[in-house]
């Protein structure tokens, strides 16, 4: 059974560099060598950007943007393409190979990515997998989204399960989307097995977590920080690369 990543990127450079880091990152999980059970779908307004990319894939598509949610965009899919489906923001890459998702979703189960568990809102997950047999429980779903922006738990006969075992996100961290430009500019001569290796020494949640830690810190640890040239910043990783 053939398996689907979904990503738009469009217009921002932000929305491509973050998908062609969610490239990388995926890339790396695989040593290069991305499964040719796998395709890669880019909806983009500038395919330019990714064509140094296609050679690693065994499918990898690039289409004009889809003015549309990402519930209708991975409800429009799932009639295009026969199989798993997995539709992720730019800002979010996998941290670990997706087999055992892609059987989650074979087996009928869905997979959501949401900042806060406990909210019941899914028109923010960061992440939405399904098979593409399971259309009218993706149809209940969005459904229910129009109506209430909330869902039941009892759809259907469906599972619900929590994406984050995958993927990581930086929604919480606008300063590396600056980072990202300026990786991507140093280095748009590379290749991408060098990319890769560049890329291997800043990564987005620890990156995350180090900004975090910083801000705990009592006021007068900060302040020293800062005057003596330790504090936190974002520009402190680009000698990294």
């Amino acid at each position: 059974m053939q398996n689907y990543l979904l990503y738009q990127a469009t217009g921002s450079i932000n929305q491509i560099n973050e998908c062609r880091y969610a490239l990388i990152k995926y890339l790396s999980l695989y040593n290069l060598k991305a499964p040719d059970t796998t395709s890669f779908i880019i909806y983009t307004d500038r395919p330019a950007m990714f064509e140094a990319f296609t050679s690693f894939f065994e499918h990898f598509e690039m289409k004009p943007p889809v003015p549309a949610s990402k519930f209708q965009k991975i409800n429009n899919a799932s009639f295009e393409y026969e199989g798993n489906l997995l539709f992720c923001d730019t800002d979010t890459y996998p941290v670990k190979p997706l087999e055992i998702l892609f059987k989650d979703l074979a087996d009928g189960k869905f997979y959501l990515y949401k900042e806060d568990e406990k909210k019941e809102q899914l028109s923010g997950s960061m992440v939405i997998g399904l098979n593409s047999s399971n259309k009218e429980n993706l149809a209940y779903i969005m459904n229910e989204v129009a109506s209430s922006d909330s869902v039941q738990h009892d759809l259907k006969h469906s599972e619900i399960k929590n994406a984050e075992t995958f993927f990581r996100h930086y929604k919480n961290l606008p300063e590396f989307k600056k980072l990202l430009h300026s990786f991507f500019t140093k280095t748009e001569e590379e290749s991408i097995p060098n990319l890769i290796k560049a890329a291997h020494y800043f990564d987005a949640q620890q990156i995350q977590k180090d900004k975090e830690q910083y801000y705990t810190l009592p006021f007068y640890k900060k302040w020293f920080k800062n005057i003596t040239g330790t504090g936190w910043s974002i520009k402190q990783y680009e000698k990294k690369f």
